[in-house]
């Protein structure tokens, strides 16, 4: 291995593009191995580990070089023979232009560009048909659907109350989060309004890092850094990279910043709420003891 990382580091250039094919994964799937036509190298993901991109053994492979020491090679993007892409964005990585237009005055950029805001997409979640069996806040109320009993959350202020009274039947479109339904619209058979969500707050900014599958960090205009997390389950993974900018829509929720939309400036979606039949049931058998009969206002 060792004479092979020797002949291939003549080779192997930053921004250059080696295609191989994957020979093993090494440091506990963390990185994989390269088996190029100049010899072996050792690919570091850094975003992800090699173990978690679909990769599979004797598979082909590109992998765009960002840095190399002459032992690894770090990458940002890889794609297969057919141009898919298995890491990054879609499109290659490319270093920002030279700041060279200086404001005289200030030292900062002269004119610099002003983002682009993407329109805002709007919520698209599941729906649920029930019937409301209590009420538990002034905001959240327990709904029957199908014989499974769902927490919903409007996150209405603590000044505003739902008009709603234990057995109404209503649609509730939203998204699971955690032990509760978040909900987008609520309304009742002959279609009148119970509850529409206000509108998400756009936020502009660059992809600091990647935190989780389902959060990042994103800096924004102000040099403000935003912990986002759109709320993925943890077989799926966000396709970013850091220093991509995108248009973030969603709202805060404590320490994040919960988000419905992110797009890049081409208007391409990275993520948007998912859709489809709720998964119902979710709630565990310590639920009944999170809540007493005092906090609810049943149906009798």
């Amino acid at each position: 291995m060792i004479d092979d990382l020797n002949a291939a580091s003549t080779q192997i250039q930053s921004g250059s593009i080696i295609s191989g094919i994957v020979g093993g994964f090494v440091d506990n799937g963390e990185d994989f191995i390269l088996n190029f036509s100049g010899g072996s190298t050792i690919v570091d993901t850094s975003l992800l580990n090699a173990n978690q991109l679909g990769l599979n053994i004797g598979e082909s492979v590109n992998v765009l070089v960002s840095e190399f020491d002459g032992i690894e090679i770090d990458t940002i993007f890889i794609t297969r023979p057919d141009n898919s892409i298995i890491l990054g964005s879609q499109t290659i990585p490319v270093p920002p232009p030279p700041q060279t237009a200086l404001d005289p005055i200030t030292g900062g950029i002269a004119n610099p560009p002003s983002p682009v805001f993407n329109p805002v997409i709007p919520p698209q979640g599941n729906q649920i048909f029930g019937t409301v069996v209590g009420i538990v806040d002034n905001d959240e109320f327990l709904l029957d659907a199908n014989g499974t009993q769902i927490l919903v959350d409007t996150d209405l202020p603590d000044t505003q109350f739902l008009s709603l009274v234990p057995g109404e039947q209503v649609n509730v479109v939203g998204i699971f989060d955690d032990d509760e339904f978040e909900a987008f619209t609520i309304t009742r058979l002959d279609g009148s309004p119970v509850f529409t969500a206000p509108p998400g707050n756009p936020i502009f900014g660059t992809v600091v890092s990647v935190v989780d599958n389902d959060e990042f960090l994103l800096q924004d205009a102000n040099g403000i850094q935003i912990l986002v997390d759109t709320d993925l389950p943890d077989t799926q993974f966000l396709n970013l990279v850091p220093g991509e900018q995108v248009n973030v829509v969603g709202n805060f929720d404590d320490d994040d910043f919960d988000a419905v939309s992110v797009t890049r400036l081409d208007g391409s979606p990275v993520f948007t709420p998912p859709q489809g039949n709720p998964t119902l049931g979710f709630f565990d058998d310590d639920f009944d003891d999170d809540f007493d009969d005092d906090d609810f206002f049943f149906l009798t």
